[in-house]
């Protein structure tokens, strides 16, 4: 305990990742909303009027204070607001959620005539932030949440073990703005989801405050930057957020997509919109995110109006009352530092409840608000996220394009002739054509998509004579915002009507031509025009044919296949094809589109029935490396596969390279020896061997292609040992408690203690064993007391010790993963006076 809170440091858990990514969690289907911004008549604001504290001694408690700051920042209705009387607590029981939050907020909205027309509460600083367990913690059973989570399910009767699947997940792929959150839409399993709800919470009112205005004045340029920070981990979607901003035309770090160790604390570039990494878990340690405590490795970025948070950590949102309650990077401390919004975790998450930076970040990005695009990356309700900010916080210009002008629509055969003015707005960038039978459509996706450029004219064909078209003119920017398309210049109507058939048929399409023996085979894709009657193919050589009777005619039938061997083909000459369609009259399409036409040179064809080598060559034998001033020499044996083509040398300086591409290439040939120079004395190289194949198969991976050195100049320097490598297994990391050490024992001398025991060499998973040192009591935990000794050896001499004190000693083991022994069993500890 630390101040009075729990101090969090437990490794993020992803439970069975090939059901987290492979079955779910699901995109659900859905239907537009087309509805408009969200505003301030749709924003429920909730305080907690048993609040007494006045943390900035101006004569109101501070729940109240910041409802009234946000109240009057957005305009919000008097009605609006409401204060519930609940416990002035973070964590709360599932009773007094039901009895003081749930029930007081359903009672008020009811009461008031609130329930239909609020999308959006807001809980302010003061109302509770988890509810806590009631049937332990496990994977699949807990029913742990918080408040703002359980509040997005009001009226909703449900099972509260585990989650429940969010209905709006993910429900706009395409970016398209038509799913802004409307209550009472999205639902699974006939349960709705009622409410957005997010938090507006920080240490401090001054905090608070600025997130708020900083919420009110975002920047809307679209220039910011948006930095993804990976660290070769296997459960997340950086590299998918990356695409798809850069899909979007935003700015991103690193601009060309890179998963490295590196830490990304630094963008100068330009200021930051957004950021993601995994915290804690990529090792940036306590205060990366605020330099409190004070860490070389902390963000210091320029942060612009609207700048939003989140990160692969367990318990990014633990808390709200200081820095103390959690080591792991908090939403808390982005506000601190100049942040507007963020999602975070009030308890364990497990992976696959952590926010999708592929979704929100581009989904706000696009426009979104912040609320709509938070919670459309979260895959689960009543579990434990939160959303931090002012949920009508947006990002992009919201200006609507000025309308088009002036369409014209020119009924004909068959098809209508456009025409219209284009706005001139700077930031234009196209129209959508939209058709609709019946009306006119009332947005840009009501109907069908007959035309999407920035051109000024459009022939939309293959309609169907003496029915009435509507058609509408969306002119859109480059965010995309699109116009009302209501006005009358925006609007048209037209009637085709049938005349004399002069129009020839579409084109046939996606013609293929496959060379055989004196044969070529050909297919085809008719047109879908409803009088079709069939399609010539016409073949010349030396040119295309240019009409349907400049050739020979190979065939003529309504089918979408044919082998051409008539008249016999003679291998090596090059034959050329056109395909005329034609309809009842007929008229002929003209052959001459690239889709139309083809070639093909029929050549005679051996088949070889000889499979592909898949087989992996045998490995180099005899790698060693000499170390040198400034140089390494290598020198290997070549295996005698009779189809070795040669040798790969890779070498890093952190680990061995785990693959043929793993690192840095530093010799590829068929010698055996090769001399590595413009090394760094004093560095160690690990150098990894392959042999490949003509058919580029390379030789596997074992500890007999390893080698190490590190160049010298003077004395020889001993090697390093190397970090850990990353794993490429699609497997959850191991959760299991590592077992313990044994045998501890402890010899006194003058000054000293001598320490001993027993490492589980026979626990493949083992990875060292860490030395905790109290006075008063064992340690409990690896973090509980002062490390003294942290690796493989089986013995330490404890020197800094008092004579006349008694010291406890504990002894925990830990695995590749970073689980701990528990330190429990008699042989982990001991404990003695030091003489």
């Amino acid at each position: 305990m630390e101040n009075g809170f729990l101090k969090k440091n437990t490794t993020l858990k992803i439970i069975i990742v090939i059901m987290i990514f492979s079955v779910g969690p699901y995109a659900f289907a859905a239907t537009p909303t087309f509805q408009d911004l969200p505003t301030s008549s749709e924003v429920l604001i909730v305080y907690n009027s048993s609040y007494v504290l006045d943390s900035d001694s101006d004569g109101v408690q501070d729940s109240l204070e910041i409802a009234n700051y946000y109240k009057n920042k957005r305009s919000i209705p008097e009605t609006n607001v409401l204060g519930i009387s609940t416990q002035a607590i973070e964590e709360i029981t599932r009773t007094q959620y039901n009895t003081e939050i749930k029930t007081s907020i359903e009672n008020y909205l009811t009461s008031s005539g609130l329930k239909n027309s609020i999308k959006y509460i807001v809980l302010v600083k003061g109302v509770p932030l988890k509810i806590q367990s009631t049937n332990g913690f496990e994977y699949s059973t807990t029913n742990y949440s918080s408040v703002d989570s359980a509040v997005t399910l009001l009226y909703e009767n449900y099972d509260t073990t585990w989650h429940l699947s969010n209905p709006y997940y993910n429900v706009d792929p395409s970016y398209t703005k038509s799913y802004r959150f409307q209550s009472e839409h999205f639902s699974i399993n006939g349960v709705y989801l009622r409410y957005l709800v997010t938090r507006l919470d920080g240490y401090t009112i001054s905090d608070i405050k600025g997130m708020i205005d900083r919420a009110f004045t975002t920047n809307t340029s679209g220039d910011g930057y948006w930095v993804i920070d990976d660290h070769l981990k296997g459960y997340d979607f950086m590299q998918t957020a990356s695409t798809n901003l850069h899909n979007l035309g935003q700015n991103v770090n690193p601009n060309t997509w890179s998963d490295t160790t590196n830490y990304i604390i630094t963008n100068p570039s330009g200021p930051v919109m957004g950021y993601v990494s995994h915290g804690i878990h990529a090792y940036m340690g306590d205060g990366y995110v605020s330099n409190s405590p004070v860490n070389a490795n902390h963000l210091d970025f320029t942060l612009l109006n609207g700048a939003v948070f989140s990160s692969y950590e367990s318990f990014n949102a633990y808390g709200f009352a200081n820095k103390n309650q959690s080591d792991h990077g908090q939403v808390a401390e982005w506000i601190e530092i100049g942040g507007s919004g963020g999602i975070g975790n009030v308890y364990e998450p497990w992976a696959s409840n952590i926010a999708h930076e592929e979704i929100f970040m581009p989904a706000y990005a696009v426009g979104y608000s912040w609320a709509d695009a938070a919670y459309q990356s979260l895959a689960y309700m009543d579990f434990v996220s939160v959303v931090i900010g002012d949920p009508l916080m947006i990002i992009r210009d919201t200006a609507l394009p000025s309308e088009v002008q002036d369409l014209q629509a020119t009924a004909e055969d068959t098809q209508v002739s456009l025409s219209w003015t284009n706005p001139n707005d700077v930031d234009f960038a196209g129209v959508k054509i939209v058709r609709k039978v019946g009306s006119y459509p009332v947005n840009s996706t009501d109907g069908t998509v007959v035309y999407n450029s920035n051109g000024t004219s459009y022939i939309d064909t293959g309609l169907t004579n003496d029915v009435t078209y509507y058609y509408a003119v969306f002119a859109y920017d480059e965010v995309p915002n699109y116009s009302p398309g209501s006005v009358s210049g925006a609007r048209a109507i037209a009637t085709p009507s049938s005349g004399p058939d002069i129009t020839p048929p579409s084109e046939i399409t996606n013609l293929q031509a496959i060379s055989g023996n004196a044969r070529v085979n050909l297919s085809w894709t008719n047109p879908n025009d409803a009088d079709f009657a069939g399609v010539k193919i016409v073949r010349k050589v030396g040119s295309y044919p240019a009409n349907s009777t400049d050739g020979a005619v190979v065939y003529n039938n309504t089918g979408n296949s044919y082998t051409d061997t008539n008249g016999g083909l003679t291998n090596d000459v090059t034959y050329y094809y056109a395909t005329f369609a034609y309809d009842e009259v007929p008229n002929y399409s003209s052959g001459s589109t690239s889709g139309a036409r083809a070639t093909a040179t029929p050549v005679e064809i051996i088949i070889s029935t000889e499979l592909p080598d898949t087989i992996s060559p045998n490995k180099p034998t005899s790698f060693s490396a000499t170390a040198g001033n400034g140089q390494i020499n290598l020198t290997w044996t070549n295996p005698g596969d009779t189809d070795f083509a040669g040798i790969k040398i890779l070498r890093r300086t952190n680990y061995y390279p785990i693959s043929s591409t793993n690192g840095t290439l530093v010799y590829k040939g068929s010698g055996t020896s090769y001399l590595n120079t413009g090394l760094v004395n004093g560095t160690t190289y690990f150098y990894t061997i392959f042999a490949f194949d003509r058919d580029n198969n390379f030789s596997l991976v074992d500890y007999t292609v390893k080698t190490k050195a590190t160049p010298y100049s003077g004395s020889p320097v001993g090697d390093v040992t190397e970090t850990d490598s990353p794993s490429t297994a699609f497997t959850e990391p191991n959760i299991t408690t590592q077992g313990n050490i044994a045998d501890m024992s402890a010899d006194v001398a003058s000054g000293q203690i001598a320490l001993a025991w027993t490492n589980p060499f026979n626990d493949i998973n083992w990875k060292g064993t860490k030395l905790i040192r109290k006075i008063g009591s064992y340690p409990t935990s690896s973090t509980d007391g002062i490390t003294i000794y942290n690796g493989k050896n089986s013995t330490y001499i404890d020197s800094s010790v008092s004579i006349g004190v008694t010291y406890y000693y504990t002894a925990f083991a830990y695995n590749d993963w970073r689980n701990y022994s528990d330190g429990t069993v008699s042989g982990s500890k001991i404990s003695i006076l030091a003489q």
